[in-house]
């Protein structure tokens, strides 16, 4: 029987090298946002969805997170445990690490990436789908006439600023998966082995996409971090008061 709330992993193994010098002391997801680390917030937010097993892949500086988060008061009744793979480790690689820590599904989220995730219903889904793993989306509207040509230049079709699914950062997987990943895709550098992982399963159709229409905050320099900040704040002033 599933676990009607599995184990959320979250990543935040990366050195976050764009958003110098805010992390040449701390990782990416202890950048503070709204008064307290983005990696707290994403934490809380599963917490306060009725999750109650955590463990977070660390990496770079990850010592910073474990000390954090040894004593943190934010949550109760819940554990949080710590996979270290170590600094140069890939995303793949890392979720490797805790292979026997999840059951037979869990959810993977990011440590810089915060997303108001109607989460049970994306549970469901993935379980409707029969699929190894749901990504969740988002649209994006491409502001260009796209053109697409032959060899000999010849026009073979045009999109007026069409629209496109995205990945923002979020998915479920079932240990079955595990099962598709030799060492050559572990060992791909830093995404590489993601990616080339999903491509593997959506040439067998075993792959579902997951839309989110609603708010999703993820950033990689100053300016995206000042500007995704304020979105932030703007969310919790609205939740605190509606």
């Amino acid at each position: 029987m599933l676990n009607p709330k599995p184990t959320i992993v979250v990543l935040c193994g990366g050195r976050g090298a764009r958003l110098r010098p805010f992390t040449d002391s701390i990782p990416k997801a202890m950048t503070k946002m709204h008064g307290r680390p983005m990696l707290e917030h994403v934490i809380k937010f599963f917490y306060a969805k009725g999750f109650r097993k955590f463990i977070i892949c660390i990496g770079y500086l990850g010592n910073v997170v474990e000390e954090h988060f040894s004593d943190w008061e934010g949550i109760e009744d819940a554990t949080i445990s710590f996979s270290n793979a170590g600094d140069e480790a890939s995303m793949l690689s890392r979720l490797v690490e805790i292979k026997s820590d999840v059951e037979d599904e869990f959810i993977v989220t990011y440590g810089d990436t915060f997303i108001d995730l109607d989460v049970d219903n994306f549970l469901q889904f993935h379980r409707s789908s029969s699929t190894q793993v749901s990504l969740v989306t988002a649209e994006i509207k491409n502001p260009f006439g796209i053109v697409e040509t032959d060899t000999t230049g010849l026009v073979t079709q045009f999109a007026e600023k069409p629209v496109f699914n995205y990945y923002i950062g979020c998915f479920i997987m079932n240990k079955s998966a595990f099962a598709q990943m030799d060492s050559t895709l572990i060992n791909l550098p830093d995404g590489e082995g993601l990616v080339s992982l999903f491509h593997q399963l959506s040439e067998s159709t075993q792959m579902a996409a997951f839309n989110h229409s609603g708010l999703q905050i993820t950033f990689n320099t100053e300016a995206e971090k000042e500007k995704a900040e304020s979105v932030l704040q703007r969310f919790f002033t609205y939740k605190e008061t509606a």
